[in-house]
């Protein structure tokens, strides 16, 4: 709403079913796997023993998308 740059984890959820940002700047952090989005919105529950949409997703990949400005 403010137009500033904004980082999204995405799951279990995708932006090819809505999820997300698209403004400019901003970053959709998610892995690509056979079973994502695991139902329409994700709400779905996981199957596997691990929910690896999310456990994949690294603290580094998400510290490396914010700016450096202290």
């Amino acid at each position: 709403a403010l137009g500033k740059a904004a980082t999204t984890i995405l799951g279990p959820t995708s932006t090819e079913t809505g999820a997300g940002v698209n403004l400019d700047n901003s970053i959709n952090i998610g892995k690509d796997m056979w079973c994502r989005p695991c139902s329409q919105n994700g709400s779905a529950k996981c199957f596997r023993k691990n929910q690896y949409c999310m456990d994949l997703i690294t603290p580094e990949e998400i510290l490396n998308t914010i700016p450096n400005k202290i």
